[in-house]
């Protein structure tokens, strides 16, 4: 699921927004997670964070530029499927 507002996924800071997302896989599988992002209306998606294993990741915007973005979370069972 995309993190919530609603749910508690606020920011910590101005700068800094905790992200908290669900996901299972229907086998068990472990799950390791991509987060990127894209400024709002663009199309390509660059990487934030990779090989996470906590449906979890704090992101300091300080890094990008003034704007508006959207976040993706990438989820993967590939290392219980080589």
């Amino acid at each position: 699921t995309p993190p919530d507002l609603a749910r508690g996924d606020r920011p910590v800071s101005e700068s800094v927004y905790r992200l908290r997302w669900t996901a299972e896989d229907a086998n068990g599988d472990a799950l390791r997670y991509t987060v990127q992002a894209r400024e709002a209306g663009e199309g390509a998606w660059f990487v934030l964070a990779s090989d996470l294993t906590d449906p979890q990741w704090t992101w300091d915007t300080n890094a990008v530029g003034d704007g508006r973005y959207q976040v993706r979370i990438v989820a993967s069972d590939g290392p219980d499927n080589p």
